[in-house]
């Protein structure tokens, strides 16, 4: 492609900076097979609570040496209708 057909082309996409209030789960334990099912009682006490909200895993007070199983979290979050987004304060590996 020629640089004067690129020029011509759209551009495919603009990256923008933006500001969102969103809920920040902060995990005080790392394992997901207790924080889920934590979760899940407090959903059975309150149904429709959250449900299907997106949330940021609060990574603050985790040792970094016990990093969360991600993909085991994520399943069980989605499990009790929790859509996780992404994490804050992120464990260094």
């Amino acid at each position: 492609m020629s640089s004067a057909a690129a020029a011509a082309r759209p551009e495919p996409f603009r990256l923008r900076g933006g500001n969102f209030n969103l809920l920040v789960l902060r995990l005080l334990d790392p394992r997901p097979e207790v924080i889920v099912p934590a979760l899940a009682d407090q959903f059975r006490r309150a149904p429709g609570f959250l449900r299907n909200a997106p949330i940021v895993l609060g990574l603050d007070d985790v040792d970094p040496a016990a990093s969360p199983d991600f993909a085991a979290l994520a399943a069980g979050l989605r499990s009790v209708h929790i859509t996780p987004i992404g994490t804050t304060a992120a464990c260094p590996r």
